[in-house]
């Protein structure tokens, strides 16, 4: 067929997936339909890359996702960062082309709402990108605990992150737990995570009125050997049931302990 009769015959997307083994037979950049998109070339026909590609006749706004998805091996000829649709295609930077964060990255272009993008797949390249007045405390300030323990005293700021993700504290910076501990400021609902994440510190945070007892067998599992048996002992009149069941449970498995010990 002549490339007049692949294209009388079939649709852009139809060439691209079904006979991208015929391309040399199809293609003419004349004939395609630049303004239907040029996603199904890059998704399907990134082995010809440079035979399509042509930068001026692309939808970049569409175009971002899909060259970063679908052509990297072919990055260094189609990036432009005045061109890149940073605006909705930031995020995808950073959780693709984090090898090659020092050829994409510029902070006043980047879209700082995906901060969270930049903590969980650009950790070793903190040291670059972290601005505390840039990133998204308001709803990414999780990410930073979970991600970015490591960099605990370059980002922990009291005043900036967001006590609604203080669980993400509890769960994967027990290490700063001095540092970040306000019983007042802690949202007691995530009290089972201190005592799965920071039984070390017992002591330091074990309330039993603000204890969400919710989590009693959670308590009991790892953190009963920290009671103390005046502690226990208070529990059994605790106004909370489910306070009361812990400790029963808690002098049951210390008795049972004792006699097969004996």
């Amino acid at each position: 067929m002549t490339k007049k009769e692949w294209w009388s015959k079939h649709s852009n997307y139809m060439l691209c997936s079904k006979y991208v083994d015929k391309f040399d037979e199809w293609w003419d950049p004349e004939m395609y339909p630049w303004d239907r998109g040029a996603w199904p070339l890059a998704e399907y026909c990134s082995a010809h890359f440079d035979k399509w590609w042509d930068p001026d006749r692309i939808d970049w706004s569409t175009m971002s996702r899909m060259l970063v998805k679908y052509c990297s091996e072919h990055f260094d000829k189609w990036w432009d960062p005045n061109r890149f649709n940073w605006n909705f295609c930031s995020r995808y930077l950073a959780e693709s082309y984090y090898d090659r964060f020092d050829k994409w990255w510029d902070p006043k272009k980047f879209n700082w709402d995906n901060s969270w993008a930049l903590a969980e797949h650009c950790q070793e390249h903190f040291n670059k990108w972290w601005d505390a007045e840039k990133f998204n405390w308001e709803e990414h300030s999780w990410a930073l605990a979970e991600y970015c323990a490591d960099y605990f005293d370059k980002w922990w700021s009291s005043k900036k992150f967001k006590l609604k993700y203080c669980w993400s504290l509890a769960q994967y910076c027990s290490e700063y737990f001095d540092k970040w501990w306000n019983p007042d400021l802690f949202d007691w609902e995530f009290s089972n995570l201190l005592a799965i994440h920071c039984s070390e510190h017992f002591d330091k945070w074990w309330d039993p009125e603000r204890y969400n007892w919710k989590g009693h067998s959670v308590l009991n599992k790892f953190c009963s050997s920290k009671f103390t048996e005046a502690q226990i002992k208070r529990l059994l009149f605790h106004s909370d049931e489910r306070a009361r069941i812990a400790a029963k449970q808690m002098l049951e498995a210390r008795a049972q302990s004792s006699s097969l010990g004996n």
